[in-house]
């Protein structure tokens, strides 16, 4: 009696632990999965997980394990899950078939347990869905590419900006080198012409003198106005003669 006693107990506090798994699992708030090995059968899907695959948790319970994984997807679960004998949990990141045709991505992390039977090795999971990671991640490497393609744009239309800015410059260098090459021989060549020569602008202020007007009896300074070096008699016939020569040019 007393054996039986014991075995009573133990199989009411089997049923307790079973009963307490039981509440955790239904009340996660991610996806929980358990499976009697690679080739066998799903015996566990709590709701979360079946709200995200889209489908009552019944549907699973004669499926095979790999049926809502991808195609593309299954060897690398199958290569790492087959590894019967290790105790690391084992990661992994998939894209999995929701109803309708649409496909989610999900972060998947099991482990094993005590096995079903001799032959075969139990794996308990937990399963994020992280679909809206995958195309956060996929909008933003997408915009990267964009952005190095905009980059990649602008910096040759600014290298050919400046390539031409560079031209443009030496360009306007050597005209400005010429010009000033020509002023000096032109000046030089003033300097010493035996007749006297003076430049003014508009409103008579004298810019150039050369030597030719050194003998005379005053001294023309530049900056000064002409007018202080003629007769007053003149100065009316200088100012028109000054503003006619600036218009018909």
């Amino acid at each position: 009696y007393r054996l039986l006693d014991q075995r009573k107990a133990g199989e009411a506090e089997l049923l307790a632990g079973e009963k307490k798994w039981n509440q955790v699992v239904e009340a996660a708030p991610i996806g929980v999965f358990v499976c009697d090995g690679i080739a066998s059968r799903r015996t566990y899907i709590n709701p979360v997980l079946a709200k995200m695959l889209g489908c009552p948790q019944t549907f699973f319970t004669d499926d095979a394990w790999l049926d809502s994984v991808l195609v593309n997807d299954r060897s690398q679960v199958i290569a790492l899950l087959a590894q019967s004998d290790t105790e690391a949990p084992v990661h992994l990141e998939l894209r999995y078939q929701i109803s309708e045709g649409k496909t989610g991505w999900a972060r998947l992390i099991a482990s094993q347990v005590f096995p079903a039977s001799k032959n075969q090795t139990r794996w308990v999971g937990m399963v994020t869905d992280i679909t809206e990671e995958k195309l956060t991640e996929a909008a933003m490497a997408e915009d990267w590419n964009s952005l190095e393609e905009l980059v990649g744009k602008t910096t040759a239309e600014l290298d050919r900006a400046n390539r031409s800015l560079r031209k443009e410059i030496a360009a306007r260098t050597e005209v400005a080198t010429a010009l000033r090459d020509t002023n000096s021989t032109l000046h030089a060549l003033m300097q010493h012409v035996p007749d006297s020569v003076i430049t003014v602008d508009r409103q008579g202020t004298v810019l150039f003198v050369n030597r030719g007007l050194q003998p005379c009896g005053r001294t023309v300074e530049i900056g000064s106005h002409f007018l202080r070096y003629l007769p007053k008699i003149t100065h009316a016939w200088y100012r028109d003669a000054l503003e006619k020569a600036f218009t018909d040019r």
